[in-house]
């Protein structure tokens, strides 16, 4: 096990060495943390924007950006890099934990290969959904240790769990969808069987009502949930290639259920095949089933692992020769990251955002409305407020409607036959584009009373 940890950190690491960069939503994150700290509450009417936004701002992921804030405070960028490896050592080792609750053994080349396919959740700096791929392994480490030896003591602390993972991020939708089928199931499978699980499930449920929106909270996160969002990919159902991992999971878990069922928990299939419809359906939830996949079949896919080793030894006495020169070229890059990282720290890839043009703005005192897209508009909303007012941003449906969030997009694109109106509708101070776009190297077409106020490599100011 401890062999196994220290390859699944390394492995991470090796990851994270090569993707430092800035998720949108993180400034966000950071900007609503600030103002929880600076005011003691939260803001119930969204105070960043100057386009039309909803009559109740409610921020689901409030506890994360408050948890994020406060970390980059103490340390910036590079310990906001460190909480995110913290926060991947703590899956790996919850998940760990739960795999050995029913069976000691797992295939070292199947823990890697799952965490290759979850390592999107790390990758980028940090994002809220790093709570809800905690807490999963938790829960699940909490169902496997009731089962196996009947421990109720993890059970117990689930309540404060899901009070935490509500005001942290919105999978806590999942995380209770899938401890109610196991409850249900625990209560229909024998009338022997304890009500306990199925208690805690409604007490955690009552839990999550601890929120600064009460029961508008869940109105608003059911409607989020299976709301249209087509031109945001990660929403976009599981497709190939990038699915091809988690779909040769779906295979192996199909293919284990028929070969090996004796070696899996009867009440995990039903989770199993809850965790594969939120997988399919949404790409960015795919690491829920991986991680719901490895924890419960991990039994039956050691069995297959033992058996074809039986029958096809001079195959893995070569795949495993050739994995061990892997495991150690990566372990040796690894280490040598690290070292670097902990002298230097982690130099974060800014360059997506427009952090020059954004910087002469405040420096030179400007203050007003500013037209951005979409992606880049958290980034102005956290350094701009607040002087600068955005017209739209990451946060999307917890502000802005779907009107507006056309509105902005019309009003960015010269060639869309309701430029003119929109971008008489937003009516902005600023516009902010990319200095090397098709729109940037023609700014006129914004019209006569625009000229460039400040440009640099990557992105120009527009101002009346």
């Amino acid at each position: 096990p401890a062999v196994l940890f220290s390859l699944a950190v390394l492995w991470l690491v090796f990851l994270f060495s090569s993707a430092l960069g800035v998720d949108p939503d993180l400034f966000a994150r950071l900007a609503v943390g600030k103002w929880v700290i600076e005011h003691g509450a939260v803001a119930l009417k969204d105070p960043y924007a100057f386009t039309p936004t909803l009559p109740v701002w409610i921020d689901h992921e409030w506890l994360a950006g408050v948890v994020f804030y406060l970390i980059w405070n103490l340390g910036g960028d590079s310990l906001l890099f460190w909480l995110k490896v913290g926060f991947a050592t703590g899956t790996i080792a919850l998940t760990l934990a739960a795999i050995r609750t029913r069976n000691k053994n797992i295939a070292p080349w199947l823990l890697l290969l799952i965490l290759l396919d979850i390592s999107y959740i790390w990758t980028s700096t940090i994002r809220a959904q790093v709570f809800t791929y905690l807490f999963l392994p938790y829960l699940f480490l909490a169902i496997e240790k009731f089962e196996v030896s009947r421990s109720k003591l993890l059970l117990y602390t689930l309540p404060i769990i899901f009070i935490i993972w509500a005001n942290a991020h919105g999978g806590v939708v999942a995380g209770l969808g899938l401890f109610g089928i196991y409850s249900l199931l625990s209560l229909i499978r024998s009338r022997n069987r304890s009500p306990l699980p199925a208690i805690v499930t409604a007490i955690s449920l009552l839990a999550t009502l601890i929120n600064p929106y009460g029961i508008q909270y869940w109105d608003y996160l059911l409607s989020a949930s299976t709301m249209h969002r087509p031109t945001i990919t990660e929403w976009a159902p599981l497709t190939l290639p990038s699915g091809l991992l988690t779909f040769t999971l779906i295979g192996l878990a199909l293919f284990t259920l028929l070969r090996y069922r004796s070696h899996i928990a009867p009440y995990s299939i039903p989770l199993l095949i809850a965790a594969a419809y939120v997988a399919l359906r949404h790409a960015r939830l795919a690491a829920i089933f991986d991680l719901t996949a490895i924890i419960f079949l991990a039994p039956a896919l050691f069995h297959l692992f033992t058996d074809l080793r039986k029958h096809l030894p001079e195959l893995f006495i070569k795949l495993t020769r050739a994995s061990t020169i892997v495991i150690c070229g990566m372990a040796l890059f690894a280490v040598q990251k690290f070292g670097s990282m902990l002298l230097s720290g982690p130099a974060l890839d800014y360059s997506f955002y427009p952090v020059k043009a954004v910087d002469w703005l405040i420096q030179s005192h400007r203050s007003g409305d500013v037209l951005i897209d979409f992606n880049r508009g958290s980034y102005l909303l956290w350094r701009g407020y607040p002087d600068l007012k955005v017209s739209v941003d990451g946060r999307y449906e917890e502000c802005y409607s779907e009107e507006t969030v056309e509105l902005v997009s019309a009003a960015l694109n010269p060639k869309s036959p309701q430029f003119e109106e929109a971008l008489k509708v937003v009516n902005p101070d600023y516009i902010v584009i990319e200095a090397n776009s098709q729109e940037a190297l023609a700014a006129q077409s914004f019209g006569k009373e625009w000229r460039e106020i400040y440009q640099d490599k990557s992105f120009a100011v527009l101002g009346r």
